[in-house]
């Protein structure tokens, strides 16, 4: 008798994908008040083999913890992480948010949860975070790439 179970782990399914190809590059957008661009607007587009090599590992870190009240976040990153070969190219994006002490939570998101704003104020954040979902958040150490 042989029997077959169902998985429901899409993280399992999403990390098949990109396990064979080459991370090749991070976009980082930011939420910006201070612009007139289309909102999150981007700010890095790394590309140094080590840095990359470094932030995919930072995205295996930390620990799960409950994100802060909104009225204490600070900013609020997309990071979208690019994996290819010369016919392929898979994205995979995170959200990264700081708070007002200084603390950073990381959460691995659908493109789809993203939202793009002509313009942005603190107090949308609400909207922005309960759209990606506020469980299964990572308290994790600062980006090597925003620090450096």
């Amino acid at each position: 008798m042989t029997s077959c179970s169902v998985s429901n782990d899409e993280n399992a399914e999403d990390n098949m994908k990109v396990r064979d190809l080459n991370l090749n590059l991070i976009n980082i957008s930011l939420y910006r008040s201070d612009s007139h661009k289309v909102q999150p607007e981007l700010i890095i587009a790394e590309s140094d083999p080590s840095k990359l090599s470094s932030a995919e590992q930072w995205t295996k870190t930390g620990t799960p913890e409950s994100l802060p009240p909104v009225d204490s976040i600070d900013r609020i990153y997309i990071f979208q992480f690019q994996y290819s070969t010369n016919t392929i190219t898979e994205n995979v994006y995170y959200m990264y948010v700081t708070d007002t002490n200084k603390n950073q939570y990381l959460k691995k998101i659908d493109e789809k949860l993203t939202t793009d704003l002509d313009s942005y104020d603190s107090t949308q954040n609400e909207l922005i975070l309960k759209k990606v979902g506020l469980n299964e958040w990572h308290k994790v150490s600062p980006s090597i790439i925003l620090t450096s």
